[in-house]
């Protein structure tokens, strides 16, 4: 696959650059900046082969372009499909990594990765494909793995711990939605959720509002997704809730004319 990433990025620049490589299914998107230098911003997304296995095609792409083994300030790799929970950092241990994995999802071939979020006083735990992990090693010694949801739960409890109502948040990006609950910064609630069309995000969340027993007057949703489809939700929500807002993703150095995915603005947001 012929393509440049960007014309910015060079290996004699590299190291100045603080990368994120966000794994979706079918596809990889790459967003790389400068924090002084604005001009230096670039967005990539590609899709993939998909007569081929995902770790296949990946393999592939990176043989034929050098910028993946360049030596970078920061490198991300950004799970966003894959499964993932929270343990109490109290009780979690790195050694049972593995079978915790196993026992908590019905994935048993995935390489169990954790990720400490302190300030909930939690490890997320999460999946990923063994071969795109051993991949990335061999690139990219130095890469940090993180889950696409991590940035939103830091920044929601950072969000409701000034915030006097519950706080519902939820994230619409293609076929999945990932939800959390915060009560003045606890989290009360988290999950993700496959959703195959808009009946299936009504839904999830008038369901998760309700077990949770929230007050559809004064507790608030907050939601994030493409314009059309949250105009559509928002209104048909506001027949039972009267609190439904867009969600404000944490500040980052990106351009407003930009199409980039929401839980990169929230990583890039928690880094700057």
């Amino acid at each position: 696959m012929n393509f440049r990433v960007s014309d910015t990025l060079t290996a004699h620049n590299s190291e100045k650059y603080r990368m994120s490589i966000r794994l979706s299914p079918g596809g990889l998107s790459f967003v790389g900046y400068i924090l002084s230098q604005p001009e230096s911003f670039l967005y990539r997304s590609i899709e993939l082969d998909r007569s081929k296995s995902y770790a296949h095609a990946l393999q592939e792409l990176s043989s034929e372009h050098p910028f993946f083994s360049y030596s970078y300030k920061e490198l991300s790799v950004v799970s966003t499909g894959d499964p993932y929970t929270l343990v109490p950092e109290a009780v979690f241990a790195e050694n049972r990594t593995q079978q915790l994995m196993a026992f908590t999802f019905s994935s048993p071939g995935k390489k169990a990765l954790f990720q400490s979020l302190k300030e909930l006083e939690a490890v997320l735990l999460f999946g990923i494909d063994p071969e795109i992990h051993t991949l990335f090693l061999q690139l990219q010694p130095q890469a940090t793995f993180v889950h696409g949801v991590a940035p939103f739960l830091l920044h929601w409890k950072k969000q409701s711990s000034v915030a006097y109502p519950k706080q519902l948040y939820a994230v619409l990006q293609k076929d999945r939605m990932d939800t959390a609950c915060f009560d003045k910064g606890a989290l009360r609630f988290v999950n993700g959720f496959r959703i195959d069309d808009r009946a299936d995000i009504l839904y999830y969340l008038l369901y998760i509002w309700k077990q949770l027993d929230l007050n559809p007057i004064d507790d608030q949703l907050f939601l994030s997704a493409a314009p059309e489809v949250f105009s559509d939700i928002r209104d048909t929500l506001r027949n039972y809730l009267m609190q439904v807002e867009p969600m404000n993703l944490p500040a980052a150095a990106v351009p407003t004319d930009a199409q980039i995915p929401a839980d990169i603005i929230a990583l890039m947001g928690c880094e700057s």
